[in-house]
């Protein structure tokens, strides 16, 4: 058997040959025309794609796709301006942190930010809260000017859309900031932080649809960033686990935009031609309400006809009818850990430079199981 290292130094070796062919600007095929093309595996073209992503020989925009990059990460204009900064150390005022995140409203970012805000009160830290709107472009402006303003440390829920430039961060650090990365990892860059187990969330809810009798089970994803990718191999390992042959069309990797013409696109198209699996783990809550509705189309109901269970555990879960079953990750706790690690960080104290996991994910079951 293979070696990992060799597999995905091999995989992205043939990718490279395949973008040199191509022009700047060009769209990737989609993951499974891919697969076949160059002949690798899914999981494998998913690391690969993320390590040429972080390299800058590829982008991903606006969850509409993968594409060819050839003019040179070094040309950003984010990093030009940012080159232009100097400070000194006494330009930082450590009593104001600031914490970015892709939305202030959804998901699981109220919790991240409660955390950090709980936190810094009890130290007389004052918080400025930025949303980016998960793009690349709009995180880089938002760092810029929490620079400029002499913000002494920032915690960042990295945006996944966009062109993601490492020598950005890597100069933004040397400016004296202090960064921690919440939730998710910076692609391409080593910052300390404090992540959720997404492997663990995917393994946890696939073994609990299995637990439950399904025996043909799908998943919904976005392959455009690491946590996607992490979920898939959790799906997959949770497979394997239990002897369940792990069929590739039943995996649904698309740059999902949670409205009902993804349905008519992406999902409905899968059930007409694999049929109607008795259980599905959507990446998300979101995209489980996509299920949903997709479920509906073909006159079927999440719990009665097919076990649905989501990720992330929020409002949505109760509003949804018949009520999600989602996985509930600890994100107020990797909140609170990362603002804890940026007042050691802001405080010349020692911190962890490897990635911090919070563990012990768990399932709330409601009525879609």
């Amino acid at each position: 058997m293979e070696r990992n290292g060799y597999k995905y130094q091999d995989a992205g070796e043939r990718l490279k040959k395949l973008i040199e062919t191509m022009d700047d600007g060009d769209k990737l095929p989609n993951r499974k025309i891919l697969s076949e093309q160059l002949g690798i595996a899914r999981t494998t073209l998913e690391h690969s794609i993320a390590e040429l992503i972080a390299s800058g020989y590829l982008s991903s925009r606006g969850g509409s796709g993968t594409y060819v990059r050839k003019a040179g990460i070094e040309e950003n204009a984010g990093l030009q301006e940012l080159n232009a900064l100097k400070f000194s150390t006494s330009h930082f005022n450590k009593k104001t942190w600031a914490i970015l995140c892709s939305s202030i409203l959804g998901d699981i970012y109220p919790y991240i930010i409660r955390a950090v805000q709980d936190v810094a009160a009890r130290h007389g830290i004052n918080v400025i809260v930025c949303s980016t709107d998960n793009d690349t472009a709009n995180e880089q402006s938002c760092l810029i000017k929490l620079v400029r303003d002499g913000v002494s440390g920032i915690i960042i829920i990295p945006a996944t859309h966009g062109d993601i430039n490492p020598l950005f961060y890597r100069r933004l650090q040397k400016t004296g900031v202090k960064l921690i990365s919440c939730y998710r990892p910076l692609v391409g860059f080593l910052t300390p932080g404090v992540y959720c187990n997404s492997f663990e969330s995917s393994y946890v809810a696939t073994k609990f649809l299995l637990d439950r009798g399904c025996k043909k089970i799908a998943y919904f994803s976005a392959p455009i960033y690491q946590t996607a990718y992490d979920r898939y191999q959790g799906f997959m390992m949770a497979l394997a686990s239990s002897g369940v042959a792990q069929d590739s069309h039943a995996v649904f990797m698309d740059s999902f935009t949670y409205d009902l013409a993804q349905c008519y696109r992406t999902i409905l198209p899968s059930f007409d031609q694999y049929g109607i699996p008795d259980g599905i783990f959507a990446f998300n809550d979101r995209l489980a309400q996509l299920v949903y509705q997709a479920l509906e189309i073909r006159h079927l109901r999440p719990g009665r006809d097919v076990k649905v269970i989501g990720c992330d555990n929020n409002n949505l879960c109760s509003e949804l009818d018949p009520r999600l079953t989602s996985i509930e990750l600890p994100v107020y706790e990797a909140g609170r850990r990362a603002a804890e690690m940026l007042w050691q960080y802001v405080n010349d104290e020692a911190v962890p430079t490897s990635h911090v996991f919070c563990e012990s994910c768990k399932v709330i079951e409601r009525a879609s199981t």
